[in-house]
């Protein structure tokens, strides 16, 4: 038994990167292949909210492994041999206890828009300022198509299909509800931008 492994079943927790998380969650679904991984996050449109490439795919499988999170074996398809990748019980176990952490605390990350908020008030005029968050809600509008779009893949009419594929919907339309919360706060903001411009 590694030193992780160790630690982690004497009750020390095993700290889960966002893009481990992603990983295992895949394989959580059934064993796989690191390619398999890979045309799974593209197709969930992963890449569009995280940061996991191709070849971190691998690295990550293997520090998985190493803390005996996951098992590794061969299979031959097609007389090629496949490495295949699946969670152990102690993989499941770590997931599941990150998942549950993370839907009710999410670690909050640095927004770099929240810095331009910060400091735009010393730095741009306020015709700047409404012209440039102009600009942000064209930015929201046409990333808002493409989620639009690919909601409208995963319909909830046919329940069988969406008991299976509500979770990559769940994706799609998170980010369309905070958009247009978004929209909401600059359209406020610029009203307010306004009212200062009146006063001053």
């Amino acid at each position: 038994m590694s030193d992780d492994q160790t630690q982690f079943k004497s009750g020390e927790k095993i700290s889960l990167s966002s893009n481990a998380v992603i990983v295992m969650g895949l394989l959580a679904e059934s064993p796989a292949h690191p390619y398999e991984l890979n045309q799974k996050i593209e197709m969930r449109g992963y890449r569009d909210w995280t940061e996991i490439g191709f070849s971190s795919i691998y690295s990550i499988l293997k520090t998985l492994e190493k803390q005996g999170l996951v098992d590794v074996s061969e299979a031959v398809e097609k007389s090629r041999t496949r490495t295949i990748y699946k969670l152990t019980p102690l993989g499941q176990g770590a997931l599941v206890r990150e998942i549950k952490r993370i839907l009710v605390t999410p670690k909050r990350p640095v927004s770099e828009w929240d810095l331009g908020l910060a400091y735009m008030f010393r730095l741009l005029s306020y015709e700047e300022q409404i012209e440039y968050l102009e600009a942000r809600q064209r930015e929201i509008r046409q990333e808002m198509e493409f989620l639009v779009t690919r909601s409208a893949e995963f319909p909830r009419e046919n329940i069988e299909v969406y008991r299976e594929t509500y979770h990559i919907k769940a994706l799609f339309d998170h980010p369309i509800y905070l958009s247009n919360a978004e929209l909401a706060f600059i359209d406020d903001l610029i009203a307010g931008i306004r009212s200062l411009q009146k006063a001053d």
